[in-house]
């Protein structure tokens, strides 16, 4: 199958809490967060996942697809958006 069984970023709670039946989800981290990484675990031992590892984030929203293909080609993608928000030492004095 092309289900994920978990999904998860390092150091930040995913919105709303993982079901493998919801496939968008989102993530606030702070302005000054360079890097994130993504962790993905399958239901299916046969199947396979594109898209976990470290990805660069900028201020703003930034998105990555976690995509999960089946052993007959069938894919689910799943997405995180990342909110780079403003800290409040980040607005000008």
């Amino acid at each position: 199958n092309n289900n994920l069984k978990a999904l998860t970023v390092n150091g930040y709670t995913i919105t709303p809490t993982f079901n493998k039946n919801i496939t968008s989800y989102n993530v606030e981290v702070d302005s000054n967060t360079e890097q994130v990484t993504i962790n993905a675990t399958k239901e299916d031992s046969k199947a396979s996942i594109s898209g976990t590892g470290t990805h660069d984030v900028s201020e703003g929203e930034n998105k990555f697809n976690i995509t999960v293909t089946a052993e007959n080609g069938s894919t689910k993608t799943y997405s995180i958006v990342f909110y780079a928000r403003l800290g409040m030492n980040d607005f000008p004095a």
